[in-house]
């Protein structure tokens, strides 16, 4: 079953606690296992990710502003 919080098209942003960077993706299409929440983040990067990691580590970001969690 997907999670309307991260469907299709959902920007999120990640901040890495060791280096401080924050990077933005989006969440794209399932193309992995099911219950898997596929992300490509803008470093060109593709990963899959349960939506326990999700929570604890990234935020929606809405029209710029990002909504914490």
């Amino acid at each position: 079953m997907e999670d309307i919080k991260y469907s299709a098209g959902t920007r999120l942003c990640f901040l890495d606690p060791q280096s401080g960077e924050s990077f933005e993706g989006v969440v794209v299409e399932n193309y992995k296992f099911g219950g898997d929440i596929c992300v490509n983040w803008d470093t060109g990067l593709s990963s899959s990710y349960d939506k326990d990691w999700l929570d604890k580590f990234t935020s929606i970001v809405r029209d710029r502003n990002i909504d914490y969690f």
